[in-house]
């Protein structure tokens, strides 16, 4: 919750210094652990895992749809948070897959989908 918060105000602080015309260069750059960011990714893919392990048959996939494309956002934008970060080699995860297995979940028409990259994203991060 602390890394959510924290993610949030890096986006305000955009906002206003767009607003502001202040210069990139006036603003302080924070950068979280990548240890932290692969904890937020498991997290994402454990949440969608439950989500998924609690349906009872795929009819309700329509019930949770709109939690899986939300975990699946979020494990898009911390994986590509990977990717970027200068230490991505310590985090020893395909980083690049993780972001495409995460917008794959942000738009899953039928439940086989969801459930097949889980499997995958499970997989990726026991590596």
């Amino acid at each position: 919750m602390i890394r959510l918060t924290a993610a949030l105000l890096l986006l305000l602080s955009s906002f206003s210094t767009a607003a502001t015309g202040a210069f990139a260069e006036d603003l302080p750059v924070y950068t979280l652990p990548v240890a932290d960011l692969k904890a937020e990714a498991n997290y994402n893919i454990e949440y969608v895992g439950e989500v998924l392990s609690k349906l009872e048959d795929d009819s309700k996939y329509d019930d949770v749809k709109k939690k899986v494309k939300r975990a699946g956002a979020t494990l898009a934008v911390v994986a590509q948070t990977i990717v970027n970060h200068p230490e991505s080699a310590a985090a020893e995860v395909a980083a690049a897959d993780l972001r495409d297995a995460g917008l794959a979940l942000r738009t899953p028409p039928t439940l086989p989908l969801p459930k097949q990259v889980w499997k995958q994203l499970r997989k990726r991060m026991r590596r």
